[in-house]
């Protein structure tokens, strides 16, 4: 089991999790009558590392920033049996 500070590479890429469901169906229904499309919520939001071998959830990341969808090296306290990593302050860089 692998803990502790450790670092990772990997492209910083952000999931978004899309709930369509609607507690109005009245509204639903006349959105639906009038061919406008559902109302789109989203619930939850992840930012992952995505590393040659795995994905890595990166805790405490509201946004990506900079360096969405770019190579980067994460050090953070690091979870193996969560695939969790919480990056530790400026501990997001540019990987070179």
């Amino acid at each position: 089991m692998r803990q502790g500070i450790q670092s990772q590479v990997g492209t910083l890429v952000t999931l978004k999790a899309v709930d369509v469901t609607s507690s109005y169906p009245l509204r639903d229904k006349a959105r639906e009558l009038l061919n406008l499309p559902p109302l789109v919520h989203i619930s939850t939001q992840r930012i992952i590392l995505v590393t040659d071998s795995s994905t890595i959830h990166l805790l405490g990341q509201k946004s990506p920033g900079v360096f969405a969808g770019q190579k980067v090296v994460a050090t953070g306290q690091y979870n193996n049996c969560n695939q969790e990593l919480t990056p530790i302050s400026n501990g997001i860089e540019l990987y070179q």
